[in-house]
């Protein structure tokens, strides 16, 4: 007999090792299968004004880097548009400063009926600000963003934002459905530099900015423009410099807006179901289309509903299976943990290709 439960909530599981285990064991864990399609369906997000105060100095961006805009342009001086969305107990709002003539386009949601939303926002030279009511954010260096409630609890995530065009240009809006942004991956996305992605599979076309996110506080994080890929234009380095010489933190022109996809997840888990698999009992765990492309954020809020619905998977073996599925095999239609495995740390349990013995 099995049994199947939906997994909605729940506590933090321990991640220490996730992200030194994306570089070191990827090439031997399992190969990836087909997922579902989620159909979609509509959300509830609301739109709004909304005044965001101007970060302090010294934010820190994924590589290090400052998150001071370098062009001199302040942060939250203009009035900018928001989008409010409910995130758990929690609630996260995304505000898009004005470019520095005209008024700022309001971000546009695009969500789907598994709890994951596309905010697309036409970015400039200054950032966007994302903070959070009720609860705090956690930055990973994958460009991701968890949203935890006030107990510490991941309750929804926001993964890499990536850029899709020129802000209004043909078929660069961006609000194609959440399931756009399960499709795209990081290296596409331009948020983290991915050193064993073909440098030419999905590569930005010249000129397109790269996007970092900097967490300016435990409540409030920026999603900015800093420079081009491919080309050294709108950088400070000297006239005819090569790419890879030039300040990559210099911003693109102000008058210059591009559509930037944020995705934004509050659902990591369609379903649990506990049966016998591979000679022993084992919990079968479904993810959504957005927890299977969302990095560390995706993973965190995953186990986090996980434990949730079944207390009894809260162990570091069946932590440990679920870390490997979602790093080597993300799209594969089930990731199967089975509690019965030993508890050989995370790096032996992806040599082991996820099924430690």
């Amino acid at each position: 007999m099995t049994r199947s439960r939906r997994a909605a909530g729940g506590r933090r599981g321990a991640t220490v090792l996730g992200a030194l285990a994306v570089g070191v064991l990827v090439p031997v864990v399992l190969a990836a299968c087909t997922p579902d399609t989620p159909s979609p369906g509509p959300d509830a997000v609301t739109s709004a004004p909304a005044h965001v105060p101007s970060p302090g100095p010294g934010a820190s961006t994924e590589d290090g880097g400052a998150a001071d805009d370098p062009s001199g342009h302040p942060s939250g001086d203009a009035e900018p548009t928001a989008v409010r969305v409910p995130v758990g107990s929690a609630t996260v709002e995304i505000a898009v400063p004005p470019p520095t003539s005209g008024e700022a386009t309001p971000p546009r949601v695009a969500p789907d009926a598994e709890g994951a939303s596309d905010v697309t926002l036409a970015l400039a030279g200054a950032p966007a600000v994302v903070s959070v009511e009720g609860g705090s954010l956690a930055r990973h260096a994958d460009g991701t963003l968890t949203v935890l409630d006030d107990g510490g609890t991941p309750v929804g995530g926001l993964g890499a934002p990536r850029v899709v065009g020129r802000h209004g240009a043909p078929g660069a809006d961006g609000a194609d459905g959440a399931s756009g942004a399960s499709e795209a991956s990081e290296a596409e996305s331009g948020a983290v530099d991915g050193a064993d992605a073909d440098p030419t599979a999905g590569a930005p076309a010249p000129g397109t900015p790269r996007v970092r996110v900097a967490l300016v506080d435990a409540h409030r994080a920026e999603v900015a423009l800093v420079g081009t890929a491919g080309t050294a234009a709108g950088a400070t380095g000297a006239p005819g410099a090569p790419a890879e010489d030039a300040d990559e933190t210099a911003t693109t022109d102000d008058a210059a807006a591009w559509d930037v996809v944020v995705p934004l997840g509050t659902r990591a888990v369609r379903s649990t179901d506990w049966g016998e698999r591979e000679g022993g009992r084992s919990l079968a765990v479904d993810p959504t289309a957005w927890a299977r492309a969302a990095g560390q954020a995706g993973r965190e809020l995953v186990w986090a509903q996980v434990v949730a619905a079944e207390p009894e998977a809260d162990t570091p073996t069946m932590h440990d299976q679920l870390v490997c599925h979602a790093v080597g095999a993300p799209d594969k239609a089930t990731w199967n943990l089975e509690p019965w495995r030993p508890d050989v740390g995370l790096l032996a349990t992806m040599s082991a290709r996820c099924n430690p013995a």
